[in-house]
């Protein structure tokens, strides 16, 4: 059981309803979702919560696809280890608006044919200010770190962006806002 875990802080994982008990309406979710057959229970917690706004993305492209089809309108971000074609095909059959890329991944040339595939990029995880700063600089909408208080400060001046906090169940993003 998840719960019994200690999150490093000697507080307990919290719970998908204790999340959002704290977190609803108040910062964006991105969600994982690392469990074939949970996405229903997952949609129905994510449903009693009308405030919420979340992302859904599982390493399982089955369990995408099953969110797809129990949720067409849920926004997907498939996470992807590199640039591949069937990264991008997943993508585009699960009409994700963007892909979560892994941060070492993550080049001019990469972040191009994202875009040029009308993508946006999620990138995860970084935690030093350069890397997040190189990121902002080529494009990236969404960063996930483990220390968003110091990428938020290192990257807010990038191109006069701002960016927001987003804390997430396992790590937090940073996201780029207008």
């Amino acid at each position: 059981m998840v719960q019994a875990l200690d999150t490093g802080h000697g507080q307990p994982v919290p719970t998908l309803a204790e999340a959002l008990d704290l977190l609803a309406g108040r910062v964006r979710l991105h969600i994982e979702i690392k469990q074939v057959g949970i996405e229903r229970e997952v949609l129905a917690a994510l449903d009693s919560y009308p405030k919420a706004t979340w992302a859904i993305s599982s390493f399982d492209w089955n369990i995408r696809r099953n969110v797809r089809a129990l949720a067409s309108d849920a926004e997907r971000w498939p996470p992807a280890i590199s640039a591949s074609d069937e990264a991008l095909a997943v993508a585009h059959e699960l009409r994700a608006p963007a892909i979560a890329l892994r941060a070492d991944a993550l080049t001019a040339e990469v972040a191009d044919r994202f875009f040029a595939a009308d993508l946006d990029l999620v990138v995860w995880t970084i935690n030093r200010v350069e890397d997040a700063r190189r990121a902002r600089s080529l494009g990236v909408a969404v960063l996930c770190t483990d220390v968003p208080d110091q990428i938020r400060r290192g990257s807010e001046s990038v191109d006069g962006d701002r960016a927001a906090v987003i804390p997430a169940l396992r790590s937090h993003v940073v996201e780029t806002v207008p």
